[in-house]
This record gives structure tokens, C-alpha cells and sequence, in this order.
């Protein structure tokens, strides 16, 4: 998909960026958005600068709020991938997701962690940076590479911690079975 470009002149100088995409849905980033503040920020605590939105609201169900909030963090994944948004923003967009994700499914604290945790308003963050101020240019390998090397090395330790687990168990198990 080809991106026009789009020439501002600011006093003596020319910055060019790139137009908004729309992909072949009719989607573009402001609605996009849009979607990300009523899951992210659409609401503000009194007498405080916290916002929250649907996101955590809508988790509070059990299960079937986690797939509604996860389908809606793909959502806008998904669209980025269709604006041509290059492989790198994609994959940390998706990080976002995971984060938000794994964050969710501590008990109790990742409840809490899930209204400081905006999955969308990140994403929908970088896909601005990228057509607005031209950055997360580049390959998307650091960032597998790093995603592979952080999973091999949760998998060890989880290995390992039961490992730990089962000889301390079989240690305490009496000898007379």
C-alpha cells in the first residue's frame, strides 16, 4: 500500500510526513483511537489523575471478559498489520498485548495493574510515531530475538522451579513407602 506524502512548511524549513492510512475497511488511526480511549482512558477518577476504561471493566468477567478484551487489543493489531505498518511496530504492538495479557493473570494485583497497564493506547501510540513522526523504522529481529531469549529463559526457570519442587517433595515423602 502506497503512503502519499504530505509537505508542511514550517518557517524556512519543509517536514514532510506521512498521511494517515486507511486500510480497505474503511479503519483509520483516528478511529482507532477512539477505540483505544473508551478501552484505555475514557474515564477519570475525581479529584485525581487516573483514567481507566472498558478494558478492565469489561475483565471483570470471568474468562469471557478476557477473550472480548483480547479480541479488541487484536483488533487494533490487526489494523495496523493491514495499514502496512512495518514488522518491528507489529511485533512490539504485540508485546503490549502479551504484557497486558500475562499481567492480567496475576491474581488479585493484576487486576489492579491492568488500569495502569493501557495495551491500546500504547499501540495506538506507536502507530502515530510512526506515521506522524517517522519512527520505529527497521527490522523487527532485535525485538524477536529479545522476545525468544526472555521465553527461553522464563521456560529454564520454570523448568528448574519444578525440578526444585518435585526433589523437595520426594526429600520430605517418608522412607517407609
Amino acid at each position: 500500500m502506497a503512503l502519499k506524502i504530505v509537505s508542511k512548511e514550517i518557517g524556512l524549513n519543509t517536514m514532510t510526513k506521512q498521511e494517515l492510512p486507511k486500510n480497505h475497511n474503511g479503519v483509520n488511526l483516528k478511529q482507532l483511537d477512539q477505540l483505544s480511549k473508551w478501552m484505555d482512558s475514557k474515564f477519570r477518577i475525581p479529584g485525581t489523575d487516573i483514567t481507566f476504561g472498558l478494558d478492565p471493566i469489561i475483565g471483570m468477567v470471568p474468562v469471557l471478559g478476557d477473550v472480548v478484551t483480547y479480541c479488541i487489543h487484536l483488533f487494533v493489531v490487526y489494523h495496523a498489520f493491514r495499514f502496512g505498518t512495518g514488522k518491528k511496530i507489529v511485533f512490539k504492538m504485540l508485546g503490549n498485548v502479551l504484557i497486558d495479557f500475562l499481567i492480567g493473570k496475576i491474581p488479585v494485583l493484576g487486576y489492579f495493574i491492568d488500569f495502569a497497564y493501557k495495551a491500546n493506547d500504547r499501540n495506538v501510540k506507536l502507530l502515530r510515531e510512526h506515521y506522524e513522526e517517522d519512527k520505529h523504522k527497521g527490522s523487527a529481529w532485535p525485538i524477536v530475538i529479545a522476545a525468544f531469549a526472555v521465553t527461553s529463559i522464563l521456560i529454564l526457570l520454570i523448568i528448574i522451579g519444578f525440578y526444585t519442587l518435585i526433589a523437595k517433595i520426594i526429600d520430605w515423602i517418608p522412607e517407609s513407602f
